[in-house]
């Protein structure tokens, strides 16, 4: 599991399914959820403990429903105290009570936040949130940087028989980035995927993974994708044709901000 910790913040009872829908899609980004649920016994009080691990978090989601609590709303001050840039915010549709609504309104003006209408609708807005909030803390990382090193990983065209799949592993390293573009010379549909070991695992067997990339397009650009720790990634290329070749050029590099 990732070592960036995601600190789940909402009133657990009304919103048990929301908080186990967005645990499991950090899981699947390879994120370490941090919620009380998952906490060891301590000698600290609970609200000791929250206020402590939402300093010790990289990240807050906060998932405001029907009601809200003085714990939840303790866990968001402190969050803006520490990490005001890094908080994602979620709105459930429901008849909010008067805490709640007037928390809203003080909310409207630090934070856009995104509605959703149940936990179906939540994974794939959290997932979309935390992709978009990696890419602008790391375009502000890369802003400072000094120099860039590109070292290419792969750089070579290749053909696909009807039905057919080619796969590359690649070695990486935590603070890597990878770029480039796969590019099926005609235009013609291609399933991409780029994903570290674990989803690769997944995607073997046959299980829910989280990938870079499409299904059914001629190309797709892989835009500056950070690498959080020293692993084996894959790029996995299939051709769905049943009848047509297909001609691939792969250009993808790894660079380094220094």
């Amino acid at each position: 599991m990732g070592t960036i910790k995601v600190f789940i913040s909402s009133v657990m009872e009304e919103l048990a399914e929301e908080r186990s829908v967005v645990e499991q899609t950090l899981v699947e980004l390879d994120m370490l959820p941090n919620r009380f649920e998952a906490w060891s016994a301590s000698p600290e009080s609970p609200s000791e403990k929250s206020l402590a691990e939402v300093r010790d978090s990289e990240i807050f989601i906060l998932i405001l429903g029907q009601d809200i609590s003085e714990p939840v709303l303790e866990e968001y001050r402190v969050a803006r105290e520490v990490i005001p840039n890094r908080i994602l915010a979620f709105v459930k549709k429901v008849q909010c009570s008067p805490g709640a609504r007037a928390f809203m309104k003080s909310l409207r003006h630090e934070c856009v936040y995104k509605t959703f209408q149940d936990a179906r609708d939540l994974g794939p807005a959290v997932r979309k949130a935390i992709r978009s909030l990696m890419r602008d803390l790391l375009r502000k990382k890369d802003a400072r940087a000094t120099s860039i090193r590109r070292d290419s990983l792969i750089e070579e065209s290749v053909e696909l028989d009807p039905g057919e799949q080619i796969k590359w592993e690649l070695s990486v390293q935590d603070g890597d980035y990878l770029s480039g573009i796969v590019d099926e010379v005609d235009g013609a549909p291609l399933n991409i995927y780029l994903m570290p070991r674990s989803s690769y695992v997944k995607w073997k067997n046959r299980e829910r993974f989280e990938f870079y990339g499409e299904e059914g397009v001629g190309a797709y650009d892989f835009d500056d994708i950070y690498v959080d720790e020293d692993d084996i990634w894959y790029l996995v290329l299939h051709n769905p044709a049943r009848v047509y070749s297909r001609e691939v050029a792969v250009d993808l590099g790894r660079l380094r901000y220094e």
